[in-house]
């Protein structure tokens, strides 16, 4: 009996340690990717233009996402299992009060830096805020450690607004 007992244990251990093993590994190949962007709209006159309440107010039932892809302008599907189906959502800002657009940056292509052959990928993320209006956010990801890849500066519509050293929120505002 004890010998079945032994060889029992040593068996559900040894599918405990090789389970847990490759458990590990996988682990080991994901990347952590922190992408997110806040952007406040506000006119001349410090006037928040998501405000739904507002007639001249950007609505999110008009606005849309889209990324570059082998030079090719792509809309993010939309995926109602996300937390933000169409890759951003509408929010009042817990710093401000504001409302924000928290929108997802495109990584572009992170297999390189995924695969350790670059440090540094550029990025590019069109935000369709209405039928007139679209805006271009380009971004700097770069690898740190071997698998979390973060944003280290961000330039909307050409102009640097956020760079990692700033040591601030990636949250800025954009006067319309």
């Amino acid at each position: 009996m004890r010998t079945k007992m032994t060889i029992l244990i040593s068996y559900i251990l040894t599918i405990l340690f090789v389970g847990c093993e490759k458990n590990e590994s996988k682990v080991a190949q994901q990347a952590l990717i922190d992408i997110g962007v806040l952007v406040h709209y506000v006119d001349n006159d410090g006037t928040d233009l998501l405000d739904s309440s507002k007639v001249d107010s950007y609505k999110s039932s008009g606005m849309r996402l889209y990324f570059m892809a082998y030079g090719n302008k792509v809309e993010v599907p939309f995926n109602s299992m996300l937390d933000m189906p169409r890759g951003f959502k509408v929010e009042k800002s817990e710093r401000n009060g504001s409302y924000v657009v928290n929108t997802l940056i495109y990584c572009g292509d992170t297999t390189n830096l995924i695969n350790n052959a670059v440090n540094t990928v550029n990025s590019v993320t069109y935000l369709q805020l209405d039928e007139k209006v679209t805006d271009t956010i380009k971004c700097e990801i770069r690898r740190r450690g071997s698998v979390y890849m973060e944003v280290q500066k961000l330039w909307y519509n050409g102009e640097l607004k956020w760079s990692l050293e700033s040591n601030t929120p990636r949250e800025i505002t954009i006067e319309k």
